[in-house]
C-alpha cells in the first residue's frame, strides 16, 4: 500500500518537475499515465484492506459467538451428564448392585466386551459375566443391549414428534 502510495508520489513531482521544465507532451502524458495508475493502484489496495479488515472484524465477531455457544454448549452438556449419571446411580441402588456390579454396569455402558472389562478390573472374564448375569437378573432387564436401552431410550427420542 505504502508502495503504491510512494510511487504515485513520485511520479507525480516527476511529472511537475518535467512539466516546469518543458518536457515533450508524449513524456508527459506518459508519466501522467504511470501518475493514474499508480493512484489507481492506492485506491485499490486501499478498498481491499478495509474489505479485508471489515472481514477479520466479523470473524471475530463470529469467533466470539462460536466460543460463547460452546461454553453455554458445554454446560448444558454438563447438567444432563450429571443428569444421567444421577438417574443411572439411583437405578443401581434401587437394584442393590454391589459395588463390582455397579463398575461392570458403567463398562456395560460403556461398550466394553467382557474381555476389555476383564482386563480393565483384573479379573477373570467367567467373573465379568457371571456380574453382568446378576445385573440382568436384579434389574429384570434380558440382555446387554436391553440394559442400555434402559437408560438411552429416553435420550434418544427425536426432538419433534413423529
Amino acid at each position: 500500500m505504502f508502495l503504491t502510495l510512494a510511487l504515485a508520489s513520485l511520479s507525480l513531482w516527476d511529472l511537475v518537475a518535467d512539466f516546469t521544465e518543458g518536457r515533450s507532451w508524449p513524456h508527459l502524458l506518459t508519466e501522467a499515465l504511470l501518475f493514474f495508475v499508480s493512484i489507481v493502484g492506492f485506491i485499490w489496495v486501499l478498498r481491499h484492506l478495509v474489505s479485508v479488515r471489515r472481514s477479520h472484524r466479523k470473524l471475530l465477531i463470529d469467533v466470539a459467538d462460536k466460543e460463547s455457544e460452546l461454553r453455554q454448549w458445554k454446560v448444558s452438556y454438563q447438567e444432563l451428564l450429571r443428569g444421567v449419571g444421577a438417574q443411572i446411580d439411583e437405578a443401581f441402588g434401587r437394584w442393590q448392585l454391589t459395588g463390582a456390579e455397579k463398575e461392570v454396569g458403567l463398562l456395560l455402558l460403556k461398550g466394553l466386551s467382557f474381555k476389555e472389562m476383564a482386563q480393565v478390573r483384573g479379573t477373570s472374564e467367567k467373573t465379568v459375566r457371571q456380574q453382568a448375569a446378576s445385573i440382568y437378573l436384579k434389574s429384570d432387564l434380558p440382555n446387554r443391549s436391553e440394559f442400555a436401552a434402559y437408560f438411552l431410550e429416553d435420550l434418544l427420542l427425536p426432538s419433534q414428534p413423529i
